[in-house]
């Protein structure tokens, strides 16, 4: 099931968001500019966080942040990317900011998060961070931004590398069910156990599309068995 139409070839042209062209570039994102731009961003932060935190507090502080990332991105995910609304400003702003991968999943362009968009989140993550201050803060926005790398970098995977063994095997499927089974399912892209603990992954949603319409195929049987007992007028 698809809210956003059809679906586009990744050999097609990008589809198109805005009528300025200045706009339109800003949605693309290639690959070799986000692993320069975030590389380089996670070894200058990594760096600095091991010269000015002791390693066990930073691993523990890191992995909360990773945590508070991988809860980020099936919140996002989940509810204001698949929005559901017949208000045409708010459908418009959903299309631009998800619904335009939906309908052209594997084009490499559209497949990151571009740079207008991350560093300002980015930014605010940052300042965050800050305000916690001390170890944790630096901490936290390591681990934090460590997820959103390893997020982006599997997402783009995902639709563009082979990836046809083990984990990442099942993580393409995953995430493939998401785009061409039912898009009401499998939001996490990352960490697929999400789905799991949270009941959205595609094997139970299935199986409750099979009790509605069970159940909904025998309601008229159960209408006409209580009425068969009536007597006649």
């Amino acid at each position: 099931m698809s809210l956003f139409g059809p679906k586009l070839s990744r050999h097609a042209p990008p589809v198109q968001i805005f009528q300025a062209r200045w706009l339109e570039r800003l949605t693309y994102m290639s690959f070799r500019v986000w692993i320069v731009f975030w590389g380089l961003m996670m070894v200058g932060t990594w760096t600095f966080c091991l010269v000015t935190v002791p390693f066990l507090p930073l691993l523990g502080w890191a992995l909360v942040g990773m945590g508070a990332w991988l809860v980020t991105e099936y919140v996002c995910h989940r509810w204001p990317f698949h929005f559901k609304t017949e208000i045409p400003a708010l459908k418009r702003m959903v299309y631009i900011i998800h619904g335009n991968h939906h309908v052209q999943p594997r084009h490499p362009l559209r497949t990151l998060m571009p740079l207008v968009v991350s560093i300002p989140f980015g930014l605010g993550v940052a300042g965050v961070c800050a305000w916690i201050g001390g170890e944790a803060g630096k901490g936290m926005f390591a681990g934090f931004l460590s997820g959103y790398f390893m997020y982006d970098a599997v997402h783009y995977g995902t639709h563009n590398w082979p990836m046809e063994k083990g984990w990442a095997a099942f993580l393409r499927r995953h995430h493939a069910v998401h785009h061409y089974a039912e898009q009401n399912t499998n939001f996490h892209i990352s960490f697929p156990v999400m789905d799991y603990l949270l009941g959205s992954d595609f094997t139970r949603w299935r199986k409750r599309q099979h009790k509605l319409e069970k159940s909904a195929a025998q309601t008229p049987n159960r209408l006409a068995q209580s009425g068969s007992g009536l007597p006649s007028p």
